[in-house]
């Protein structure tokens, strides 16, 4: 029978399984930590003498995640490996307030002292400090949530090879971006088997799951149940890799050092900063928001205002055709702002020297775009060179293995293809190389953007780590990252840096976040862009520009298009044609409309209609969504829903077909003097308007200020195009005012 309830029910199943496990100690007050969120809503008990902690529901009483906190340790010694866990020193009781020094013993290795605080977002290990007995032991693996086990006593195990087990317990998972080909985020308990997913740089290299670019690195996972969820991250970038181990159904955070490759450090005393924060929602996009209120947002008054919308040349250039001047010539049709110059333009990769066999008139071409009008971008590798020692560099300059020689990299670790040499940042002289080829980069090109590439595809600690321990783990690549980034505006604060990760500590040194092009969806571009998207809406009020972009497709473009308008920036790897003809004037169209009138202001709010951010039992989906600026809705994307829908948000608007509606000024769609509407599907779309519009033209390639079929009675503007009408309008731009110009500029 208990087989029969379970299958039925996952949630009832999985809440026998957690409930059995944890019981809160309301009468030990004095060994416990009690976090409860500021709506009274869930409550986190840690009884920190057994090491047992747990959030609950207080409504329902049912428990969203529980688990061990107190740090652990496999470590190599000279008695071999071993295994230690922090636990508290006897007599420690809780003291009163928000903040806790509990001191700690590692038996027989050393004690020391952990600090946790209380917060209005969760709860967070400020700091963990041990000072080692004698000689500090070699960490091949820092632990949070694991607990010894018997190993030879234990009737039920899965596969593992240690003394010990995860012990983080909850129902299901979500972890954006974790799979890709199609994305998949969320995830049932049971979904993983045992495996260890990349929440930071490196993923094909410790061989999980193939994650390039966004939305890496996260540094956080969320867990939880149907009545909330648990996001457990990084409160600063370690000095290791960062994952999240499962071994069958129980989890816990993995920090990988391997020092018994490395050496340990020599200090007795060991300091963590800011290792673990935990944060807690009614879903796992509202813990993860909560997650990111934990951090202070970038300053933004030295940096870029705007950025251009993109055209990347990737998009030709995978498939080795490598013209310049002729996707300049698209991007202008199209009111593209910038054209970025993708790899490989340098004539050796990472080098910094453009490549004059593969683009003999580089200089021309350049000068070339900005005659257009447009700005010019580069692309750059974060760390990868293929020829090292022409730029002056030695093997003390590289990753080196532990045979000594240099370690190489690729995007796929795959050992059989062409590897790159990597650069070790703990070297003066890769450091001045760095700096140098940037700032030459800078002057040469004079770049109004830097998308830095290939952070994820560095070796990890199993096969090779920078020199310096301050430089090893996640703080390899965000090290780089930082040299870059002051290079490059040490020469035009204005140049806006490119990068992808949408973890609150790479914002400070990301201008722009960038989806990146959307090959890595495989075939689901429509759900995996939409996904993306989802989590590209975490930094909507982060001051940072998020980069929609495109996939390889002309056909799948509407998708990305509709989700760009709310998003509001537009980037594309498009190639120039469609199977070898020209591309149809209907989808030219589509990014000439996403180019010409997307919103360029930073901050906003996602407004979710009837789209979703994703649970247990259902992806991300985006149907119509918009886009919030100070109260005012600006933008909204509209997709046919297959029952009628009315939100009070939209008042009385209806539209049969897919419609974006963009308000070109700061009021909101009803109220402003200038509105676009942009069909993708033959249909009509109506919008109350107080007063007669004065004019309403249709706009694009083929269609300057042509006339649209429309109506306005009782208030109501109508507008119906036609499939032919598809074909040549990009938009219907609809003027409240006589002298308002509206040109292919963005009005802002």
């Amino acid at each position: 029978m208990t087989k029969t309830v379970c299958r039925g029910s996952f949630f009832y199943c999985t809440v026998l399984i957690l409930s059995s496990f944890l019981v809160f100690k309301e009468g030990h007050a004095q060994k416990n930590i009690v976090w409860n969120s500021a709506d009274k809503k869930w409550r986190l008990d840690w009884d920190v003498e057994s090491d047992k902690a747990g959030v609950k529901d207080l409504a329902s009483g049912a428990v969203l995640w529980q688990g061990s906190l107190m740090p652990s340790f496999w470590l190599q010694t000279s008695g071999g490996k071993a295994y230690v866990k922090a636990g508290i020193k006897p007599g420690y009781s809780v003291s009163p307030g928000t903040s806790q020094l509990i001191p700690i013993v590692l038996p027989a290795f050393g004690e020391g002292v952990l600090k946790v605080n209380s917060a209005f977002w969760g709860l967070e290990i400020e700091s963990l400090e041990i000072n080692w007995k004698t000689k500090a032991p070699a960490i091949i693996e820092m632990y949070f949530g694991t607990s010894k086990m018997d190993t030879s006593a234990a009737a039920v195990m899965p596969v593992w090879d240690r003394p010990f087990m995860p012990d983080w317990r909850a129902g299901n998972y979500c972890i954006p971006g974790a799979k890709e080909g199609p994305v998949q985020s969320y995830f049932r308990m049971w979904d993983f088997g045992n495996t260890t997913i990349s929440l930071g740089s490196f993923a094909t290299s410790i061989g999980a799951p193939y994650g390039a670019a966004f939305p890496r690195p996260t540094l956080f996972a969320s867990m939880g149940m149907e009545k909330g969820f648990v996001t457990i991250g990084a409160g600063e970038l370690p000095d290791a890799a960062f994952g999240l181990t499962l071994a069958a159904t129980s989890s816990c955070i993995q920090l990988l050092y391997r020092e018994d490759l490395w050496g340990a450090q020599t200090s007795s005393k060991r300091v963590w900063k800011n290792p673990l924060r935990l944060t807690v929602g009614e879903d796992a996009y509202s813990s993860i928001r909560q997650y990111f209120s934990s951090f202070s947002k970038p300053n933004r008054t030295a940096s870029v205002d705007s950025v251009a919308s993109v055209w990347n040349t990737w998009g030709m250039w995978k498939d080795r055709k490598y013209p310049i001047r002729p996707i300049a010539e698209l991007a202008d049709s199209l009111h593209s702002g910038m054209v970025v110059l993708d790899d490989p333009w340098e004539d050796s990769q990472g080098s910094g020297t453009p490549s004059l066999k593969r683009f003999p008139q580089f200089n021309e071409d350049i000068s070339f775009i900005r005659s257009k009008g447009m700005q010019v971008g580069i692309w750059e590798t974060v760390a990868w060179i293929a020829d090292p020692f022409s730029a002056g560099l030695t093997n003390q300059d590289l990753i080196l293995n532990k045979y000594g020689k240099p370690a190489k990299g690729n995007w796929a670790f795959n050992p059989w293809g062409e590897g790159y040499y990597c650069l070790d940042i703990s070297s003066a002289k890769t450091r001045a190389f760095i700096t140098e080829r940037t700032i030459r980069i800078m002057k040469a090109i004079r770049p109004s953007l830097i998308k830095l590439d290939f952070g994820y595809g560095l070796p990890d600690p199993n096969m090779g780590v920078p020199a310096d321990p301050a430089y090893r783990g996640e703080k390899y690549s965000f090290e780089l990252l930082k040299l870059i980034y002051a290079a490059a505006k040490s020469v035009d604060p204005k140049v806006a840096i490119m990068y992808y990760s949408i973890n609150p500590m790479y914002l400070p040194y990301t201008d722009v976040v960038s989806m990146d092009d959307q090959g890595d969806l495989g075939y689901d571009v429509k759900g995996g862009h939409a996904e993306w998207s989802v989590w590209a809406s975490l930094l909507a009020d982060w001051n940072t520009v998020v980069s929609g972009s495109s996939s390889y497709s002309w056909v799948d473009d509407d998708e990305v298009i509709l989700n760009s308008f709310v998003l509001g920036h537009p980037g594309s790897v498009l190639p120039s044609h469609l199977d070898n003809n020209p591309v149809p004037l209907k989808f030219l169209n589509r990014r000439y409309a996403i180019n010409t009138w997307y919103r360029k202001t930073r901050n906003w709010q996602p407004l979710w209609l009837n789209s979703t951010t994703g649970n247990p039992n259902q992806p991300p989906v985006l149907n119509c969504w918009g886009r919030m600026e100070n109260g005012r809705l600006t933008a909204v994307s509209l997709r046919t829903s297959p029952e009628p829908y009315a939100p009070k948000e939209l008042k009385e608007m209806q539209w049969q077909g897919r419609w974006s509606v963009v308000s070109q000024t700061g009021a909101d769609l009803f109220s402003t003097n200038a509105l676009v509407v942009v069909p993708y599907d033959a249909g009509w779309i109506s919008i109350p308007m107080n007063a007669k519009p004065s004019s309403v033209n249709g706009e694009g390639i083929g269609a300057k200020k042509s006339t649209i079929n429309w109506t306005w009675k009782n208030g109501i503007l109508k507008i119906e195009v036609t499939g032919k009408e598809l074909d040549n309008v990009a938009g219907i731009v609809i003027r409240k005012m006589q002298d308002l110009v509206v040109n292919h500029k963005p009005i802002s």
